[in-house]
């Protein structure tokens, strides 16, 4: 750093101030992760004995006695 006053620095040959060497900005942190994650592996289908199922596999398989007639 120097202390020289502002546009006493150097200069390009048509007069221009030399733009100084500034460091590249540093990117941007990603932001940081929850310590809690938004639901417990316990408070899932799975966690309760349930399968993932698609559509109405659920009410084919749990068909009531009276609807095969």
């Amino acid at each position: 750093m120097s202390m020289e006053p502002e546009g006493t620095g150097p200069q390009e040959p048509d007069g221009r101030p030399v733009p100084k060497d500034e460091p590249a900005p540093s990117p941007v942190p990603p932001a940081p992760s929850p310590l809690l994650p938004a639901q417990s592996s316990e408070d899932t289908d799975v966690g309760w004995g349930d399968y993932t199922e698609q559509g109405d596999d659920w009410l084919l398989r749990d068909r009531p006695p009276h609807w095969d007639r």
